[in-house]
């Protein structure tokens, strides 16, 4: 439910050998928050393992949506892993999906034009004192 994402993941998977990352799914409110839910349940009961959720976000929904739990089922799951998921998002400031967090903690909001120059970027100069004269 988010424009982009595919994309990303597409990207991701693509150049696994080349990147490390985590996925964090963080819900949008109504029917994408209840879907998010019920993949994250599923995958907690057994039905679904990571590598389903990996190709669910990447489009590859109807063997995936057979073995979810019921929308009634994943209810009665705790929501603490969404929860979660917001609190992370809000600690980093990130305003909408998707965004990306470096391992330093520089996070975008968006998709870098180019992803291994924002990657490998110093982030030096955003800390230095603009007003210091030395």
């Amino acid at each position: 439910d988010c424009d982009g994402c595919m994309e990303l993941v597409k990207k991701f998977y693509a150049d696994r050998d080349k990147y490390r990352i985590d996925i964090v799914l963080v819900p949008s409110p109504g029917e994408p928050k209840e879907e998010l839910r019920r993949l994250w349940c599923s995958k907690e009961k057994g039905k679904i393992n990571n590598l389903d959720i990996l190709r669910w976000l990447m489009g590859s929904k109807s063997d995936i949506e057979k073995r979810l739990l019921s929308q009634k089922e994943a209810e009665e799951c705790p929501a603490e892993p969404l929860v979660a998921s917001l609190m992370l998002a809000g600690i980093y400031k990130l305003q909408g999906v998707p965004s990306v967090v470096r391992q330093d903690g520089l996070a975008g909001n968006g998709i870098p034009k180019d992803f291994d120059y924002w990657l490998n970027q110093s982030v030096e100069p955003l800390l230095k004192n603009p007003f210091e004269t030395n």
